[in-house]
Order: C-alpha cells, then sequence, then structure tokens
C-alpha cells in the first residue's frame, strides 16, 4: 500500500506505521489524519496481524501535533458546522486507535507534542529514545484538551503531575517520563525501533485470544465496580477454555513440566 504521508511495513506478525513528514516535524494535516485511519483500519483487519508498532521518521519529532499552518487545523476558524465536519472525518484516527484490538506500541523518537502526544499515549506501551520529549502545547495556545488524553494521562502519571503538565506548559524529558511510567524504558535513537520490534515479537508469540483478553480487561476494569468485572471476567476465561489454542498450550505446559519432574500448577 502506498501512501503520500504514512509508510506502511509488514514485519511478520508486526505492522510497523510510519508517520512521514519529517520536514514538517510529523504534524498532523488532514492528508496524514485521513491515512492513518486508513493504515489503522488495515493492520485492524489483517488476521496475521498480531501487533502494531507506531512511530515517525526522522529523529527530531515523533509528531510535533496539529500542522497549525494548513487552513483545516486553524484553530480560529469560525465556522461551527465546519469544525464539527471536521472533526468527525479527520479525527477517525484516534477512535480507530482507541478502540484497536490488538496490541499497539509507540516508538517516540523525539517530540511527541499536543495531539502527537495523544497519538502516543494512546498506544497500549511506549518506548522512547533518549531525545524523545512530551509537550502538552494546548494551553499555551489559548485552548482546552482532550478529555480521554487527560484521564488517560492521569491514570498513568497520577493527577498532580499530569496536572502540572498542562498547566506549566513546559516539556517533559524522555528520563522524566520514564520515571512517571509513560515510558517503558528509553534507548538511542538506533536502537529505538529495534526494541519496539522485539518486543512487539514477544507478544505477539503469545495467544493472541488470551492478549485480547488482557487488553480489554485493562482498559475496561479500572471503570468497572468489583462485583461487576469479576463477572464479566468469568464469561471472558471460560470463552478461553474453550479455545483449542488454550488447550493446546496446556497439553505443551503438562508435558514439559511432567518430563522434568515437576509439579503442574501455574497461575
Amino acid at each position: 500500500m502506498a501512501y503520500e504521508t504514512i509508510l506502511y511495513e509488514r514485519k511478520g506478525p508486526l505492522a510497523v506505521v510510519t508517520l512521514n513528514r519529517p520536514q514538517a516535524w510529523n504534524a498532523l494535516n488532514p492528508t496524514i489524519r485521513l491515512e492513518l485511519a486508513e493504515t489503522f483500519a488495515a493492520a485492524q483487519d489483517d488476521p496475521d496481524v498480531r501487533v502494531m508498532i507506531v512511530t515517525g521518521s526522522g529523529t527530531r519529532a515523533f509528531c510535533a501535533g496539529a500542522d497549525l499552518k494548513n487552513p483545516d487545523t486553524d484553530h480560529s476558524v469560525g465556522d461551527f458546522e465546519r469544525y464539527l465536519a471536521n472533526g468527525a472525518r479527520l479525527g477517525r484516527w484516534l477512535q480507530l486507535l482507541m478502540a484497536f484490538p490488538k496490541p499497539t506500541i509507540g516508538a517516540v523518537n523525539g517530540l511527541a507534542a499536543g495531539s502527537g502526544m495523544q497519538l502516543a499515549a494512546h498506544c497500549d506501551l511506549l518506548i522512547g529514545s533518549a531525545n524523545a520529549e512530551f509537550w502538552l502545547a494546548q494551553v499555551g495556545l489559548g485552548l482546552g484538551t482532550s478529555s480521554t488524553l487527560a484521564a488517560r494521562l492521569v491514570r498513568i502519571m497520577g493527577l498532580y503531575r499530569a496536572t502540572e503538565l498542562y498547566m506549566t506548559g513546559r516539556r517533559m524529558s524522555a528520563q522524566e517520563a520514564r520515571e512517571a511510567g509513560l515510558l517503558l524504558r528509553v534507548t538511542s535513537a538506533e536502537e529505538l525501533l529495534p526494541a519496539a520490534e522485539d518486543l512487539g515479537s514477544q507478544i505477539a508469540a503469545q495467544p493472541p485470544l488470551s492478549i485480547r483478553v488482557v487488553k480489554e480487561a485493562i482498559a475496561h476494569g479500572v471503570d468497572m465496580p468489583f462485583a461487576q468485572a469479576q463477572l464479566v471476567d468469568r464469561y471472558r476465561n471460560f470463552s478461553l477454555y474453550q479455545t483449542g489454542e488454550r488447550l493446546e498450550r496446556h497439553g505443551q505446559f503438562h508435558a514439559r513440566r511432567g518430563a522434568a519432574g515437576e509439579s503442574s500448577g501455574a497461575g
């Protein structure tokens, strides 16, 4: 598949989506937003894709946020009807990412600002290069924020740290992001994509239905009352008990334990 602003590559069970506007710091104009939606949909619908990795081209920026030079992302527009229409059409990439049923890994190579930080933070796991930076630039531009992003950052980093980042508009370094729990690890620029691919390959080797159930449990369990979460878990787990992959994996596990003369108990 050929795109104007996106590179889409299949590497075995991995789909690698690369924002490819390095001259504009991979800022989100209408074209890249629409093509992000197309590539996310392609990765979602491809049964051979187990994990999706999102990164940016170049070394300066993962994604510098909305392209403010483009009239369709000009926040000074006074036509509310056009603003709503553009939001629905150009915001589909975020809806797809938030509902993506497979694991997603963000490889942050430089600045992630505004909508770029939203793209990064809605991945399931984040790895960053040593020069990665995170910037909630909206308040400094006289804007508000995405409630979904705010809620996610509060859950990841805590209320006070997320509030301080929003209200001061300062940039957060890769090391601070690692300490805050936003980045899983920090690598050199050269090691970033290989590290993301290695992590993706480890996840892709696991049973895909189990991974999907775990992703759903993590995403939704925090908002459920305990009794409801327990009930949902029973239905999910009973469904997994019936799958051929579960039976095969359990058989392999017991065979290994038996050959080693160990107890066959687990998890």
